[in-house]
């Protein structure tokens, strides 16, 4: 569906390539939910047929790291360590699981998600042990795109107390000390406490 769209837009572009490269633009800076440590989210979608998450789980047995490698962070990324992922390459992909590599794994390691229901057909995973506590935790999680949008959801959530546009200011102060308290969950030695 996501390639049927882009090879579309690629298309278009023989006809309007202004318009074609803007709107190809703006697509591109969605698919970091498609990098190779978010792919493995889907296995936990109902919208997901079981054929796919059979060939996703297969891509992911193929790649599964080795003892030395668990406790690895991701690679693919701008620098090194935790941060910005790299947008996926999408020029030779036409399933989901042409998008899993090594990791991909990290989110197992992340979430404590026994893998081992990766082994069994996806049809038989809704009765699995371990698939339905991953469904859980998965399910828990909440998406929060960017620190500006969280910013502001949790100024927003003051915003009542704030009459005045000097309290609104207050509270955006408060908020932006706050955030500078807490962890910074992308520098490595906060992940591995």
């Amino acid at each position: 569906m996501i390639w049927i769209c882009l090879k579309k837009l690629q298309a278009y572009s023989k006809i309007n390539l202004g318009i074609s490269t803007s709107n190809a633009k703006a697509f591109k800076r969605h698919l970091w939910y498609l990098t190779s440590e978010m792919v493995p989210v889907s296995l936990f979608s109902a919208n997901v047929e079981f054929c796919d998450k059979d060939y996703l789980s297969q891509k992911l047995l193929e790649c599964k790291p080795t003892k030395k490698d668990e406790n690895l962070l991701p690679e693919n990324r701008f620098g090194t360590g935790p941060g910005k992922p790299k947008f996926p390459n999408m020029d030779n992909v036409s399933k989901l699981g042409d998008l899993i590599d090594k990791d991909s794994w990290y989110i197992f390691k992340l979430l404590d998600i026994d893998p081992s229901f990766l082994e069994q057909p996806a049809l038989t995973w809704l009765e699995n042990g371990p698939y339905i506590e991953a469904c859980e935790k998965i399910r828990s999680l909440n998406c929060v795109n960017d620190c500006a949008e969280r910013g502001v959801e949790l100024s927003a959530d003051f915003l009542e107390c704030a009459r005045l546009e000097d309290n609104y200011q207050n509270i955006l102060q408060v908020v932006e000390g706050n955030r500078k308290l807490q962890p910074n969950l992308r520098k490595p030695s906060k992940i591995n406490q």
